[in-house]
């Protein structure tokens, strides 16, 4: 297949670049920054360099591509507690764009990135960004299939969790020590969205992910 994939390389774009080069797959990967293209070719993909924003650029890259994968990056709109940036707006603009750029292209199989909790905008804090996603990606014909990824919370997020734990011994947060909170690897996302690219496109599905749980015997 040929396969286009947004979010350059990152924590999920690196190893989900190596499974599908790997499983025998034409890989494309959309980054920003120039200087990241000798790494793409050297996993055995082909670097496609421009921006989000240009929808122009995004129709080019996507044309004739058996499959997209595309995703928000948060840092590469800006800091998490910045005040003056509207998240929900900023995703909101860049799904649109990324809209317009799959109904261009032809493209009709789409893989999004989106999270748990998007089911909803109630109750869920910052995480009510993916809600306003998806329901804009659903606007897409019903010919363009859709598998909306929801993974947990994950591990790499627990990092800001640093400072409390050396000042105070705690990781606080605002819900019950008797909650369970399920945590993913980003490997094992990638690992699921080389799985789902190889499944059959139908529709609108949603998958889940998190890391597997072991106990300690």
């Amino acid at each position: 297949m040929k396969i286009v994939l947004t979010g350059s390389l990152g924590r999920i774009g690196n190893p989900l670049t190596q499974g599908l080069v790997k499983k025998g797959h034409s890989v494309t990967v959309i980054s920003s920054k120039a200087e990241r293209q000798k790494e793409i070719e050297a996993l055995g993909a082909t670097a496609a360099i421009g921006s989000m924003q240009d929808v122009d650029f995004l129709t080019d890259t996507f044309k004739g591509a058996d499959a997209v994968y595309l995703m928000i990056a948060w840092n590469a709109i800006g800091h998490l507690f910045d005040k003056r940036i509207d998240f929900p707006a900023e995703f909101n603009h860049i799904a649109s764009k990324y809209k317009l750029a799959v109904e261009e292209s032809g493209v009709k199989n789409v893989v999004y990135l989106s999270s748990i909790g998007a089911h909803t905008n109630k109750g869920i804090g910052s995480l009510s960004v993916y809600k306003g996603v998806e329901d804009m990606m659903n606007q897409l014909p019903t010919a363009v299939s859709i598998k909306f990824m929801r993974p947990v919370a994950f591990y790499p997020n627990l990092f800001r969790f640093m400072q409390s734990m050396k000042t105070d011994g705690a990781i606080v947060q605002s819900y019950g020590d008797d909650v369970k909170e399920p945590w993913v690897s980003p490997l094992d996302i990638a690992k699921t969205i080389v799985e789902e690219m190889e499944k059959p496109f139908e529709g609108r599905e949603i998958r889940y992910i998190a890391s597997d749980e072991h106990q300690l015997v």
